[in-house]
């Protein structure tokens, strides 16, 4: 195992899709096709498996908000999941309407977007999972 936990014996699953950094807490998150991995920073720590069964389908983006105390995951299960990256506990699941490529906080960490891949962007409230706003893009 890395120190972020994938597996590296040239399988699918080793494939590491998307990391963030929450510097002032020390943790690093990665996502690879089968695992999201929460991990101490520090040399010698050791890793913290935290969504290996919280998608069905490969993750594709991982962000902390910025008070560094939520991990949200995107799916191509076309899932949103909160997870308190304390602990590593599921706090909530956002469905959205396509395969998510992309998630990303506000500044004030209040508002989640996550982008699908056909060009549909979600507005979420953080503290209540309610969907604020649907954007659609253009094809071109």
């Amino acid at each position: 195992m890395s120190m972020i936990g994938m597996k590296s014996r040239g399988r699918k699953e080793s494939i590491v899709k998307s990391t963030r950094t929450n510097w002032e807490a020390h943790w690093i998150a990665a996502a690879s096709l089968t695992t999201l991995c929460l991990a101490l920073a520090a040399a010698g720590c050791k890793q913290r498996p935290v969504a290996q069964t919280g998608h069905s389908s490969p993750v594709n983006s991982v962000a902390f908000s910025p008070d560094g105390k939520i991990l949200a995951s995107g799916s191509d299960d076309r899932t949103i999941k909160l997870w308190d990256a304390a602990t590593g506990a599921a706090l909530r699941t956002l469905r959205h309407s396509e395969y998510v490529e992309s998630v990303t906080f506000s500044l004030d960490g209040k508002t989640l977007a996550s982008a699908g891949i056909l060009n549909t962007v979600k507005l979420w409230d953080v503290s209540t999972g309610a969907e604020l706003r649907t954007l659609v893009g253009t094809s071109q």
